[in-house]
């Protein structure tokens, strides 16, 4: 391609993208519609340039990635009236009740702005999935995986489906509300993912997700059921000063970093069991009003009902029963690699029964030999995630993925094994 047609094609995909942009603008949401089919064009046409360095696909790409997310971010003063103008009527007793005419026009409103955003939405996830041949268990990453993410303050007033998606870097979904369901299952996050701060009208699944950086859920409100289970978590993971309102599901997860759950309200079941926990675990300052479920999990590090970082009391209250560490109808019980913990509770509520050793009754210290396993596979993982960081070649970057897969495996046939019952009880470490 000559200089001049280079400069011709460059101003031409400006000038493409000045008019979308403007299109986004329109009061008819057919033309927006239309402004973001072709802000998605002219992304994949720039992925597809061969003409293009890497590094300037990514900057035009971010750019358009940019408005697209700043688009969904933008207020819609009616998304505020969901559950009224969610219905086929109106409310007899709502806003609208003197007023039907307006009902219906802002209905029809809701309802298009509606169909554009999740457009929108729905186009960026089907370019952050990618199955090989159709085999789920291989999805690598997808042609819009490495840019980054900004939707945090966004209202979704629509089901938000981002399940099975691959961010390589940072994805911000913060300070969101969800008037609708989410579902996020199936996903992998390279670096930092953040959803604090946000408000869950209806269900909201993460299950079956791994995240190598931080991953933050902290302060945040949860109005119907919630599931993180089957998830690994490379970094810190944070889901304190939250409000659950339906049950909640941590269970069979990795948390290789602290787990921070504190100061935090459930109102239904919460389970936390079947689960492997490398780092300090903090649950105090905590109210849980229904059952609570820890049995089958490995804690190697402090797990704390009572005391905060600096070791202030700040106890945890069980409304409705204790929480169960030993459950004989699944035959598991819950074992332990520090002696240091504490499971100091309000006396309004019920108590931790203890054993003479330290651990609630029918739990156990892991061995010495359960110990320094885990240290060296922990170690191995540490290392393989570190690589996996660091490194900039797709085939050493699968490889590894494959690595901790395996030592993920590993791991889980590694829990599962000692906290079968019964139980060979060990003596507390010295």
């Amino acid at each position: 391609m000559t200089a001049s047609n280079k400069n011709t094609l460059n101003t031409s995909r400006q000038e493409r993208f000045l008019k979308a942009v403007e299109l986004l603008d329109s009061a008819r949401s057919y033309t927006r519609l239309g402004g973001v089919h072709a802000l998605v064009a002219l992304a994949d046409e720039y992925h597809t340039d061969q003409a293009l360095q890497a590094e300037e696909k990514h900057t035009k790409g971010q750019r358009i990635v940019d408005v697209l997310c700043a688009y969904i971010r933008s207020p819609f003063e009616l998304a505020f009236r969901y559950d009224e103008l969610s219905q086929d009527k109106p409310n007899p007793h709502g806003s609208y009740r003197e007023n039907h005419q307006d009902f219906y026009m802002h209905r029809a409103e809701l309802l298009a702005e509606a169909k554009v955003r999740q457009q929108a939405l729905q186009e960026i996830h089907r370019r952050l999935r990618h199955f090989p041949q159709g085999d789920r268990r291989n999805y690598v990453e997808g042609s819009w995986s490495g840019f980054e993410y900004d939707f945090s303050n966004s209202v979704f007033f629509y089901p938000v489906d981002m399940k099975d998606s691959w961010y390589q870097n940072s994805v911000d979904f913060s300070g969101c509300t969800y008037y609708a369901s989410a579902e996020f299952s199936g996903s992998t996050y390279e670096r930092s993912a953040y959803f604090c701060d946000s408000t869950y009208y209806d269900w909201v699944f993460f299950n079956n997700s791994t995240y190598f950086g931080e991953a933050q859920w902290s302060g945040s409100t949860y109005h119907d059921s919630a599931r993180f289970s089957w998830s690994v978590y490379y970094g810190e993971v944070s889901f304190h000063d939250s409000v659950y309102g339906g049950s909640v599901f941590f269970d069979q997860s990795f948390y290789y970093d602290e787990a921070l759950f504190y100061s935090s309200t459930y109102r239904g079941e919460a389970g936390f069991d079947g689960s492997l926990y490398r780092g300090s675990v903090f649950v105090s300052d905590s109210v849980f009003e229904g059952e609570v479920s820890l049995y089958g999990s490995v804690f190697c590090g402090a797990l704390n009902f009572g005391t905060d970082f600096f070791g202030e009391p700040y106890p945890s209250r069980f409304v409705q029963s204790a929480p169960c560490f030993v459950a004989e109808k699944n035959a598991r019980a819950t074992l332990f690699g520090s002696s240091s913990n504490n499971f100091v509770v309000e006396d309004s509520g019920y108590s931790i029964a203890l054993g003479a050793d330290g651990p609630p009754l029918g739990c156990g210290f892991l061995s010495a030999e359960q110990t320094d396993y885990l240290a060296t596979k922990f170690r191995e993982v540490y290392e393989a995630r570190t690589y996996l960081r660091d490194s900039q070649v797709p085939q050493e970057q699968r490889e590894l993925l494959k690595r901790l897969e395996s030592f993920n495996e590993e791991l889980r046939a590694c829990r599962k094994g000692p906290t079968a019952l019964p139980l060979a009880i060990l003596p507390a470490k010295k």
